[in-house]
C-alpha cells in the first residue's frame, strides 16, 4: 500500500516537509534597517550598536532564538574597507553610556556568540576583536568548518585574563576584513561575556539599564584612599592623574604648590569618569595633594530610548542634557547614584557636578511625566524634604527638615491651597507652558510662578542627593554654580544651608564687568554661608569654556581673583589643565611670550596669587550701611545676581554707576541687615506686606532714610508671574538681560504697602504724580522727580517719580548728587575724568582701591562671544590679541578718592610698580591717575615709617607675578 493515497497529496505533502525542514527562512523579506526593527525594544540596542558600515535590524526572534541582529551584509566595488560593527559604541564612562561596565571588562574570560548564515562564505576573513583600555586587541577568527547554512553555530573564544586595570575588556567588534561577492545576510545572538565572580554571563545585547557598578561583586577599594582637605583649597581642574605623562610631572607640581603657598591643600580636579586604574594612582599623590572626581555630562541614548528625557512646555523632548542635570526621573537618579558609587569603589571620596544647572536652552523644562509627578509629590508634602542648618531668618529659623511649602513662604510670604489654582487636590496639579501663562488669566500666571519655584526646589533636592550619595562612602560632593537663574534652576543660599552638601563654588568668567555684580551682590551670599557655618568657593576658566587661549591678560586674571577672594570667596578652582604639564616640565620655558601651554598656566598661577594674597592678608570688602532691596531668582522673573546689576527696575545700577559702595540685600532675608543699616533702597519687582511692616518698624528709629520709586508701593506680591500677552519662551540671553521685560505691571492701590504713598498715581511715559505734604527735591508740582517726607520719628522717605530704569544719565547725576549730600552717602570715588569701574577694599594698615579703564572695549563685557576667542589653540596663539589685555595705550584718567583724614598719603600702584607720597586736598580728597593700563590697584595710606615696610611686602609680592606676567613693567 502505498504511503500517498494519490500523487497531487503526495506532492503537497513533500512540499510541505521541505518548507518547514528543508527550506531556509527567506531572509530577503526582512527590510535591513531601522524601520523594520521588530524587537519590541529596539531602541534600547540601537544605542548600544554601532556601524557606519553595516545595515542591521533587530528582530523579536528569529528560528527559535530571540533577540536577533540581523545583518545586511552588502557587496560592494568601491574601495574595500572593512564592515565593522561595535557592540560597545562608546568608552566614555558616562552615565547611561554604552559601554562594556568596568568591573565586567576587567574580569573578562570568554566571549560567545551563535551565528546564523545563508552562505557560510559570508564570513571569510570575519573576526571578532576584543579592544583593552590600554589600546591592545585580541582577534578571533570564526572557523568555518562547523558553519552549517541555514543553522545557528556557536562560537566562544578565550580572553587572555590579566586582572589589570588597564588592560580591562572596553570594546568588542565584528569586523569583515572584505565585503562578500554578493548581498548576505547574517543573524548574531547570544552575545555574551563571561567573566569571574558571576555565573550569569553579561549579554551584549542587554536591555537593562546601563550601570557602571554591573559585574562589582567585588569593589576595587572597600575605603576612601584618600582623606579630605582641611583646608582651604587651590584646585587645578582637567590634569588626569592616570595619565603617564601627566602623573610624572605630579611631584613637580606638587613641590611648586607648596613652596608657593604653604598654608593650602592642593587639588586635581579631573573631569570624566575615572578608569579603574585610577585607584593606584591616588595612593601615590603626594603629601598635601588630594583628588576631586568632577562629574558631567549624561548619554541620551538610554534615556531617550525609555522615555526618561525632560519636555518643555511645547512637549518638545530635551535632545541632550549637555552640562545640565536634572533628578526628577527615578531612571536618572538610579544612574547618577550609580556612578558616585563606581567612584567610590575605586577609592574616591570627593565629588563635584561641573555646572550644576537645571536644563535651560530654548526656555523653561520639567514637562514631562515624571516632573510632574514629582512636583504633585512635593506639593503634597510627601517627598523627602530638605535638611538644612540653622540661620536663615524667619520660620526656618531653626532648621531641620522642610518641605516645599515652607521653601515657598520663605520667599513669597503664603502658602497656597489646591483651590487657589481651581484644582481639588495637588494630584492635579500640571504646570502650565509660559505661552499658555501670556495669554491666559489669574490662574494661569499663579500656576507658573508656583512652577517655577517648584523645579528651584527640584534643583535643591538633587543637589541634596549629590550630598548624601557621596556621604555614603565617607565623602563629600561640590558643586560648580553657573549661576543662580531663573532658567538654571539654583538657589544659593538653600544650597550653601543643605545639612549634606559640600562646598559650592561660584563660577565667574567673561570680562571683569562680572565683578560688578560680585562686588555688591556676593556679601549676600557670603553671610548666608557664613550663618551656617558654610563657605562658598570660586571657579575660574581659562580660556571660554576653559578652553584656548586665555582671554584675560595674566595681570587682570591676578586682579580678578583677588577682588572674588575679597568678596569673600574661601577656593580656588580654574579650569583646564589640558596639556599644561608640558609647560611645568620647561619651568619657566625660554619664550613665556609665546609658549601658548605656558600662558596657560599663567592664568592659573596668576588666579591663584591674587586669590591667596586677598585672602592670607586679610583683605576684604568693607562694610557698609547702604543697602539696596531685590528678590533673587528662585520663584521669580528677575536675573541673576551674581554677574550684574540687572534685577529689574532696581536702584543697583545707579547706585553703582554712581560708586556707591552699598549691597544688595534678598528681600526675603532683609531682616538680616535692619540693625546696621542705615539707608535702605527698596526697590524689589514684587514687595510683601510683612517687608513694609518691618521697614515701618526701622523708620520708627531716627536718622533712617527709605528710598523707593514709581510702582513699588502698589507692587505686591502675590505669587503670579505675569507674563506679557504674545509672550512664548523666555532665553537667556546675557548677563545684562532684564526678565523683568517679560512681565505685565499690576499695581494694587488698594492694599499699598506704604500708606503715606497711596495717594500717588501714575501719569503718562513712566512718571508718577506728586505727594501731598512732601518736600520736593528735584522737579516741580507737575512734573515732581524726587520728594522727601519727613517722618514724626526724624527719619525719612525718598521717592522717585519714575523707574530708575527711565532716567537718563544727567537725571540719574542729579539725583544721585542729592542724595549724596542730604544722606552723606559714601562714595569709592567722587569723579573721575573718563568712566571707570571702583572697587574699595579693606586691608590691616592699608586702603585698597581697584580701577577698571576701557568699559567701553568688548573684552570688559560679561559673558561669552566671539571677542573671547572662543576655540584658539596653540597654532593661533596671539597674546596681543587679548580682549582686554593690562597694556591699553592712550588711557589717562584722574580719579578723585575720598579719604578718612586729611595729610600726606604714601600711594602704592602695584601693577604700574610706581611708589609716590599725595597730599590729600583740605576736603580730603586724592587725586590719583591712572595711565596706559586697562587696570590699576592702589595701596594708600597715610604716610608713616612703618608704612614703608609694607610697601616692600606689596613689591615681594608683584615680583612673584614676574615669570608669569610678561607686560608687568620691571620697576
Amino acid at each position: 500500500m502505498s504511503y500517498f493515497p494519490n500523487t497531487k497529496t503526495s506532492v503537497l505533502y513533500l512540499l510541505c516537509i521541505y518548507l518547514v525542514h528543508i527550506a531556509p527562512p527567506v531572509a530577503s523579506r526582512v527590510h535591513a534597517d531601522a524601520h523594520s526593527d521588530t524587537f519590541q525594544e529596539a531602541a534600547l540596542l540601537r544605542y548600544r550598536l554601532s556601524s557606519d558600515s553595516i545595515d542591521f535590524t533587530l528582530l523579536e526572534s528569529f528560528d527559535g532564538l530571540p533577540k536577533v541582529v540581523m545583518l545586511h551584509l552588502k557587496s560592494s566595488q568601491e574601495e574595500a574597507k572593512p564592515l565593522r560593527l561595535s557592540f560597545a559604541s562608546t568608552d566614555m564612562r558616562i552615565p547611561f553610556s554604552p559601554i562594556i561596565p568596568p568591573y565586567v571588562g576587567l574580569h573578562a574570560k570568554r566571549i560567545s556568540l551563535k551565528v546564523w548564515v545563508e552562505d557560510p562564505g559570508c564570513l571569510a576573513g570575519a573576526t571578532i576583536v576584543a579592544g583593552r583600555e590600554d589600546g591592545t586587541q585580541e582577534k578571533f577568527s570564526f572557523d568555518p568548518s562547523p558553519v552549517q547554512a541555514y543553522k545557528w553555530t556557536t562560537f566562544s573564544w578565550p580572553l587572555a585574563m590579566s586582572g589589570e586595570p588597564a588592560s580591562r575588556l572596553n570594546c568588542v567588534e565584528l569586523v569583515l576584513e572584505s565585503r562578500p561577492r554578493t548581498d548576505a545576510f547574517a543573524y548574531l545572538a547570544d552575545l555574551n561575556i563571561q567573566y569571574h565572580g558571576q555565573q550569569e554571563p553579561y549579554d551584549l545585547l542587554t536591555t537593562d539599564i546601563p550601570l557602571l557598578t554591573t559585574g562589582m561583586s567585588t569593589p576595587l577599594e572597600t575605603n576612601p584612599v584618600r582623606s579630605l582637605p582641611v583646608r582651604d583649597t587651590l584646585a587645578l581642574g582637567g590634569f588626569d592623574i592616570h595619565d603617564p605623562n601627566a602623573a610624572k610631572q605630579i611631584p613637580i607640581l606638587a613641590t611648586l604648590v607648596k613652596n608657593e603657598f604653604p598654608n593650602w591643600d592642593f587639588i586635581l580636579a579631573p573631569v570624566w569618569t575615572p578608569p579603574l586604574s585610577i585607584h593606584k594612582e591616588l595612593k601615590k599623590l603626594p603629601e598635601g595633594v588630594y583628588f576631586q572626581f568632577q562629574k558631567a555630562r549624561m548619554d541620551p541614548g538610554y534615556l531617550h530610548a525609555v522615555d526618561a528625557m525632560p519636555c518643555n512646555g511645547r512637549g518638545e523632548v530635551l535632545d541632550n542634557f549637555s552640562n545640565a542635570v536634572m533628578g526628577t526621573h527615578p531612571v536618572i537618579q538610579e544612574g547618577l547614584r550609580d556612578q558616585i558609587d563606581y567612584a567610590a569603589s575605586l577609592g574616591i571620596n570627593n565629588f563635584k557636578q561641573v555646572d550644576m544647572i537645571w536644563p535651560y536652552r530654548n526656555g523653561r523644562w520639567g514637562y514631562d511625566d515624571a516632573s510632574v509627578a514629582a512636583y504633585r509629590k512635593a506639593l503634597d508634602g510627601k517627598d523627602e524634604g530638605l535638611d538644612i542648618l540653622p540661620g536663615l531668618p524667619g520660620k526656618l529659623n531653626r532648621g531641620g527638615m522642610i518641605h516645599f511649602w515652607d521653601y515657598y513662604e520663605y520667599y513669597h510670604g503664603f502658602r497656597l491651597q489646591p483651590a487657589d489654582l481651581e484644582l481639588k487636590n495637588w494630584d492635579e496639579y500640571s504646570p502650565v507652558s509660559e505661552q499658555t501663562a501670556a495669554n491666559g488669566g489669574d490662574r494661569e500666571h499663579l500656576n507658573l510662578g508656583l512652577y517655577i519655584q517648584l523645579y528651584h526646589y527640584q534643583w535643591l533636592l538633587q543637589a541634596q542627593r549629590f550630598g548624601r550619595w557621596a556621604k555614603a562612602h565617607n565623602g563629600t560632593h561640590g558643586y560648580t554654580l553657573n549661576p543662580e537663574d531663573l532658567g538654571n534652576g539654583g538657589d544659593y543660599v538653600f544650597l550653601v544651608r543643605l545639612a549634606d552638601a559640600g562646598l559650592p563654588y561660584i563660577e565667574y568668567f567673561g570680562g571683569p564687568a562680572v565683578l560688578r555684580g560680585a562686588y555688591h551682590n556676593l556679601p549676600m551670599y557670603i553671610h548666608s554661608a557664613e550663618t551656617a557655618g558654610r563657605k562658598f568657593g570660586l571657579i575660574m576658566e581659562i580660556g571660554q569654556t576653559g578652553h584656548g587661549q586665555p582671554y584675560l591678560a595674566p595681570e587682570i586674571n591676578y586682579l580678578y581673583a583677588f577682588e572674588l577672594a575679597a568678596g569673600g570667596l574661601r577656593s580656588y578652582h580654574n579650569e583646564w589643565v589640558a596639556d599644561m604639564w608640558k609647560a611645568i616640565t620647561a619651568f619657566p620655558p625660554a619664550s613665556p611670550q609665546k609658549d601658548f601651554l605656558f600662558d596657560r598656566w599663567s592664568a592659573w598661577m596668576t588666579g591663584a596669587l591674587g586669590f591667596v594674597f586677598a585672602r592670607e592678608e586679610n583683605i576684604r570688602r568693607p562694610n557698609t550701611r547702604v543697602f539696596n532691596i531685590s528678590t533673587r531668582p528662585p520663584g521669580y522673573y528677575v536675573s541673576s545676581w551674581i554677574w550684574g546689576l540687572s534685577q529689574g527696575p532696581s536702584f543697583g545700577p545707579m547706585l553703582a554707576q554712581a560708586h556707591v559702595p552699598f549691597m544688595q540685600w534678598d528681600r526675603a532675608g532683609m531682616s538680616e541687615i535692619l540693625a546696621e543699616a542705615d539707608i535702605i533702597f527698596y526697590a524689589p519687582p514684587y514687595g510683601r506686606q510683612e517687608d513694609a511692616q518691618r521697614l515701618r518698624q526701622w523708620l520708627q528709629n531716627p536718622g533712617k532714610s527709605l528710598m523707593l520709586h514709581s510702582n513699588v508701593p502698589f507692587s505686591i506680591d502675590d505669587g503670579r508671574a505675569r507674563l506679557l500677552p504674545g509672550v512664548e519662551n523666555v532665553n537667556y540671553t546675557s548677563a545684562e538681560q532684564h526678565y523683568t521685560d517679560y512681565l505685565s505691571e499690576r499695581n494694587d492701590f488698594d492694599h499699598a504697602l506704604f500708606p503715606e504713598l497711596k495717594s500717588v498715581r501714575p501719569l503718562e511715559n513712566g512718571a508718577w504724580s506728586a505727594l501731598p505734604n512732601a518736600e520736593i527735591l528735584l522737579g516741580d508740582r507737575d512734573r515732581p522727580l524726587l520728594s522727601r517726607l519727613h517722618l514724626p520719628s526724624g527719619s525719612s522717605i525718598y521717592y522717585l517719580h519714575t523707574s530708575p530704569r527711565r532716567m537718563d544719565a544727567g537725571q540719574s547725576a542729579a539725583v544721585v548728587d542729592i542724595l549724596a549730600r542730604r544722606l552723606h552717602l559714601p562714595r569709592t570715588i567722587t569723579a573721575s575724568s573718563s568712566p571707570v569701574m571702583a572697587h574699595r577694599f579693606s586691608a590691616p594698615g592699608f586702603e585698597v582701591l581697584d580701577i577698571w579703564t576701557g568699559l567701553d572695549i568688548l573684552g570688559f563685557k560679561a559673558g561669552y562671544g566671539p571677542h573671547l576667542m572662543p576655540g584658539r589653540e596653540a597654532e593661533d596663539f596671539e597674546p596681543a590679541q587679548r580682549p582686554y589685555p593690562l597694556l591699553l595705550p592712550g588711557v589717562d584718567v584722574t580719579i578723585e578718592v575720598p579719604v578718612g583724614e586729611a595729610g600726606d598719603y604714601r600711594v602704592y600702584a602695584f601693577f604700574s610698580g610706581n611708589e609716590c607720597v599725595v597730599p590729600s586736598s583740605p576736603d580730603k580728597m586724592l587725586s590719583l591717575k591712572i595711565s596706559n593700563i586697562s587696570a590699576e590697584q592702589f595701596f594708600f595710606t597715610v604716610d608713616t615709617p612703618g608704612v614703608r615696610e609694607k610697601i616692600k611686602m606689596l613689591k615681594k609680592q608683584r615680583a612673584r607675578l614676574f615669570p608669569y606676567s610678561p607686560d608687568l613693567p620691571r620697576n
